[in-house]
């Protein structure tokens, strides 16, 4: 879609970034203010912006070509990558503050589940767009996250939000060798699985079929 719209490639990548990016500048802000905001506020308001941008994103066909349909694209995403990056701190939070004695294996059960949508998501997904075209995976997707922001309002108890603060900053976590190899791991899996995002849906596009053989 992004190349009749007359995006690059590299733009089309670009796009796809921002939200990566946004969550990477905006997780440590969220975090530092979690207590006062409130985690579960913080949790259901960043499920529903994630949501409302996930289903604006499947109108955006409907633009104009060019520069608008770019800069609508990279504002949607920001947004959506706003909403993410609260509503995972958010977790994060609840979780640590619900199983103070069991956050490994929280984690590590959460995590598992993450791997299992990753698997279901792309067949799910193609599904939907062989179904009902393009909008429909977002909106599918975006009126799941809203609904289950619904269910969780209902769901989740009152925290009591503790005002716990780590006494140094930010920045001497850099200083722990644990912290850097933890952050280059992370960095290196979403950079293998990143890098396919807007370059193979493209080259399956342009791949002739497969014919009775050389």
């Amino acid at each position: 879609m992004a190349s009749l719209k007359g995006v690059s490639q590299t733009v089309t990548g670009l796009i796809f970034g921002v939200f990566e990016f946004t969550i990477f500048a905006s997780a440590p802000i969220f975090g530092n203010y979690v207590s006062k905001i409130g985690a579960k506020f913080m949790f259901i308001s960043g499920a529903m912006v994630c949501g409302g941008c996930a289903i604006l994103f499947g109108v955006l066909n409907r633009g104009p070509d060019g520069t608008i349909f770019i800069v609508m694209c990279f504002l949607c995403r920001t947004l959506e990558g706003l909403g993410a990056s609260a509503y995972v701190t958010a977790l994060f939070a609840i979780i640590a503050h619900e199983f103070p004695s069991h956050v490994a294996t929280v984690f590590g059960s959460l995590e598992s589940f993450s791997g299992m949508g990753a698997m279901v998501g792309p067949p799910i997904g193609g599904a939907l767009y062989a179904l009902g075209g393009y909008g429909l995976p977002f909106y599918v997707n975006g009126g799941v996250v809203i609904i289950n922001g619904i269910l969780c309002s209902y769901l989740i108890p009152e925290l009591e939000d503790a005002d716990k603060r780590y006494a140094g900053s930010i920045l001497s976590l850099l200083r722990s060798p644990l912290a850097i190899i933890t952050a280059f791991c992370i960095t290196t899996g979403a950079f293998s699985l990143g890098f396919l995002d807007p370059t193979l849906a493209n080259h399956l596009l342009k791949s002739p079929s497969t014919g009775s053989g050389a």
